[in-house]
């Protein structure tokens, strides 16, 4: 059960069993379809209180990934439970079990609060690292695995997405994710190129020498090298020069069983945004979509002017348009300017609230 919001500020309660039987009243085409249009398309919708169209041929979860949730974060969240679409279930994922009495005590109100209200489900992240490097660096936690191993164990849903805490949408996310409702592929995220000496193609990463042929490979130097328990294996550096970027990604259940079977059985090993072309070059049938630079900007944290936490307020990207998705746009970034309060600012400036009240899209 989700709650939809309609303008005038009633809600009503939908069961997803029953959307089938909803009249479509208005059909968007998104493509082509310039951002801001999004943003007014999704507004005018849901002032004129007609219902958008609500993709009804798979059954997708939204996993909202974070340690804990901060005021800022709970913001965050909250304004995705407002305006997700009303036929997708919405998870968070937390890891409760390392925090101390003050911030999980907080962070269980806040969830206590949306599991009443909306719905919500939870899921405690798993702790330990069963995949590798998969995940990256200890400090990144393991959401990515989790993820996985989420989707994994929930076939009632064709596809899931993760969105990670610092990724931010100026506007309501529904269009956002009603863009994807009728593609097919088992992996959705943005593609960024990647030049040879990428830190992660060469840490750690590399798979069995018969995992890909050959002729499917970018470069022809050999770059095999011999594991005293694996045999002959091929470094990543020989893929094609792109990741695909996870702090927000759709996977599908096929995706994720290949990807997380050969991850477990050694096949393949390495960091999560270099080795999704590698099962793509491996299982031709899976299939990969871009989020298009028209839709969202996504950078990997961690590194250049993307390191410092404290900076990684919106306004870093120029020009900031509505109806877009930014990452990282972190809320410890927001802490020195009044925290909570400076947040709420900002999201009233990109359509999350208006005149102090919450905008429910």
């Amino acid at each position: 059960m989700r709650v939809a919001c309609l303008t005038h500020g009633e809600s009503v309660v939908i069961s997803v069993f029953l959307l089938p039987l909803l009249t479509v009243n208005i059909l968007l085409s998104f493509a082509p379809i310039h951002r801001e249009s999004l943003a007014q398309a999704d507004f005018e919708g849901n002032r004129s209180n007609k219902i958008l169209s609500l993709p009804t041929l798979n059954r997708t979860a939204i996993v909202y990934a974070t340690k804990y949730l901060s005021d800022c974060k709970a913001i965050r969240l909250e304004h995705l439970l407002q305006t997700a679409p009303p036929n997708m279930d919405v998870w968070f994922f937390h890891n409760h079990d390392i925090l101390n009495d003050k911030d999980k005590g907080q962070s269980m109100r806040y969830l206590k609060k949306f599991e009443d209200k909306y719905g919500l489900k939870n899921l405690n992240q798993e702790r330990t690292r069963t995949m590798g490097n998969f995940d990256g660096s200890s400090r990144t936690g393991t959401s990515k695995s989790s993820f996985l191993k989420f989707v994994r164990t929930h076939p009632e849903y064709d596809y899931a997405w993760i969105v990670e805490d610092d990724v931010m949408i100026t506007g309501g996310w529904r269009i956002f994710f009603e863009r994807y409702g009728d593609d097919d592929a088992d992996f959705i995220s943005q593609k960024i190129g990647q030049n040879r000496d990428w830190h992660w193609y060469h840490h750690g990463c590399n798979f069995d020498e018969d995992y890909i042929l050959e002729g499917k490979l970018n470069h022809n130097d050999s770059l095999k090298f011999k594991n005293s328990t694996q045999g002959a294996r091929v470094n990543c550096i020989q893929l094609l020069n792109w990741a695909a970027m996870w702090p927000l990604i759709r996977v599908s259940q096929k995706g994720a069983k290949h990807l997380m079977e050969d991850l477990l059985s050694g096949l393949i090993q390495g960091h999560h945004e270099a080795i999704v072309q590698a099962i793509l070059l491996r299982y031709q049938a899976l299939k990969f979509s871009s989020i298009p630079s028209e839709v969202a900007e996504i950078h990997g944290g961690g590194w250049g002017p993307w390191k410092n936490s404290t900076n990684l307020k919106l306004d870093l990207f120029q020009p900031i348009s509505m109806g877009y998705v930014y990452h990282p746009v972190k809320c410890e970034a927001y802490m020195d300017l009044g925290g909570t309060e400076e947040f709420e600012k900002l999201m009233t400036k990109y359509g999350w609230k208006k005149n102090g009240t919450s905008i429910c899209r």
